[in-house]
């Protein structure tokens, strides 16, 4: 399974990439739509983590621009930085919507 992840958050993407790949998942990262975008059109991914909130802009915002090129599943995430609890490597996936 290979993965896009579009998150602002450096330290955040690192964690959730280690994680996934723990699970035998590859997982590109991207800090901007416009890199994601560049990234969806070079190669195939099975699903698409986009972060609600980017410096571009609003992670729904970029969704028609995904939808103009490809069809993957698109999951979106959102942060929870004054939640202590969601500060640690042990909590990464809860910030996930689903």
């Amino acid at each position: 399974m290979k993965v896009l992840l579009v998150d602002d958050d450096e330290e955040f993407s690192l964690g959730l990439s280690r994680l996934l790949k723990k699970l035998d998942i590859d997982t590109v990262c991207s800090h901007r739509t416009s890199n994601a975008e560049e990234q969806l059109k070079q190669s195939d991914f099975d699903v698409v983590l986009l972060d609600v909130m980017l410096p571009e802009g609003n992670g729904f915002a970029f969704l028609p621009t995904i939808r103009r090129f490809s069809d993957v599943p698109v999951i979106m995430l959102r942060s929870e930085e004054h939640t202590s609890e969601l500060q640690s490597p042990d909590h990464l996936v809860c910030r996930l919507l689903l």
